[in-house]
């Protein structure tokens, strides 16, 4: 199963940012699966430049994650047994004032 996850990110105090992740599985993920592993993946990206973190549990970057006022959230999730390509968005065609 392929699924397409669009969602928001923001650290920082910032606005958010339009984001989207693309998960394959062999088996059928759960709303709550998917959600999970879209926060996930940003608390990772997050804290993946920071020194000594080789020894950090997931706790541990989560905590660091939500110190810095992270946080992410999915807005939809689109599922389907084709292929997703890699999507490379580098212009968004809305600008939010």
């Amino acid at each position: 199963m392929n699924y397409l996850v669009v969602g928001q990110h923001k650290y920082n105090s910032a606005e958010s940012w339009a984001t989207h992740l693309v998960i394959y599985s062999d088996q059928k993920l759960t709303e709550s699966d998917l959600k999970h592993r879209f926060y996930m993946h940003h608390v990772y990206k997050f804290s993946e430049n920071q020194d000594d973190t080789e020894k950090w549990t997931a706790e541990d970057h989560i905590e660091f994650f939500q110190e810095n006022d992270g946080d992410a959230f999915v807005d939809y999730i689109l599922q389907t047994d084709k292929s997703i390509p890699i999507l490379e968005i580098e212009n968004p065609l809305i600008e939010w004032v």
